[in-house]
């Protein structure tokens, strides 16, 4: 059996820093202040909170946006100003929500997400009056919704849409703020209600742009932490150099520009390299990849390291 550190399990805990993750980290630091300072002066139902909307791209990074943020802020999710206390905290809630949320499965996640007893019992209304009572009993000062996208909302109009819009307008209300992450999808389905737009507070992943120099930088950034990512995590015995020649623009083009597939494609590099006993991912093993990741799920149609090689070949026979 292989001693070596688990390649898949070492990317899920990889955690590389980058602006819109500390945006977005900054922003849920700000609104979970204003609710602590609204219950200092007593203000439960009284002052109104926000709606911190995450929306990006399919492998964007905004689930280990989250991820990073309840490990950081919640490690082992206990709350470390009560560290005596060994049960789960309820101070930031989070709830992935499934491919069937309707409004009465939407209450009913946030229930089992409280470890609610019985949170398939009751009526709607009965529901998300438990759901208010824990919110208040536990002071959280956080609700975070991902997968968004898979809402039952269609616009603001339809009938099972206004009251899941009205649940979130309810719970910011309340004074509880509310964090939403999803897809483009997600994002027409929430904002379609505009006092949910409001009361948003935007910290939304833009996508890169390859002819933007500031873009380019901070995915070749990302990239060479990847890189040196793969050898703290015991990985390979050497760092790998991703910014090396044209390899930054060449992992651009086989990933889309996003990180969450950028590191899906290293990941699959990472196993070729193992296979072959590298002592780090090399050009040849970000070649390989594309061909079984990026153009295997068409992702991109050529693979750039091939035509980035053929093409430096060709300039070495010329000179």
């Amino acid at each position: 059996m292989d001693a070596r550190p688990n390649i898949t399990t070492e990317f899920r805990l990889m955690r590389i820093i980058y602006p819109e993750l500390e945006a977005a980290h900054s922003a849920f630091d700000t609104v979970r202040e204003a609710r602590r300072s609204a219950l200092k002066i007593g203000g439960r139902t009284k002052i109104e909170a926000s709606l911190v909307s995450l929306f990006g791209k399919s492998h964007a990074g905004k689930t280990t946006i989250l991820e990073a943020y309840m490990e950081a802020r919640f490690p082992g999710d206990v709350d470390p100003e009560q560290p005596d206390n060994k049960k789960p905290q309820r101070k930031v809630v989070a709830i992935t929500l499934n491919g069937d949320s309707s409004h009465m499965s939407f209450l009913k996640q946030i229930l089992r997400a409280y470890k609610d007893p019985f949170p398939g019992e009751g009526v709607a209304d009965e529901k998300l009056e438990r759901i208010i009572k824990y919110i208040n009993y536990y002071n959280t000062e956080l609700l975070i919704f991902d997968e968004a996208s898979n809402l039952r909302i269609r616009k603001a109009t339809d009938l099972d849409a206004t009251k899941t819009h009205n649940t979130l307008r309810g719970f910011a209300k309340l004074g509880c703020p509310v964090a939403v992450a999803g897809t483009d999808e997600a994002e027409d389905k929430i904002l379609s209600d505009s006092q949910l737009v409001s009361m948003n507070y935007d910290v939304s992943i833009h996508e890169l742009k390859q002819n933007s120099m500031e873009d380019m930088q901070l995915f070749g950034s990302y990239c060479a932490d990847l890189g040196l990512a793969l050898k703290e995590h015991g990985l390979f015995a050497k760092r790998s150099n991703f910014v090396i020649d044209n390899t930054i623009a060449c992992l651009f083009i086989a990933s889309g520009g996003l990180r969450g597939r950028v590191s899906r494609l290293v990941e699959h590099a990472a196993y070729i390299a193992r296979h072959q006993d590298a002592d780090e991912v090399r050009l040849d093993h970000l070649e390989a990849a594309t061909d079984v990741y990026s153009i295997k799920n068409k992702i991109v149609a050529y693979n750039p390291f091939r035509e980035s090689r053929k093409t430096r070949k060709k300039e070495t026979r010329v000179a």
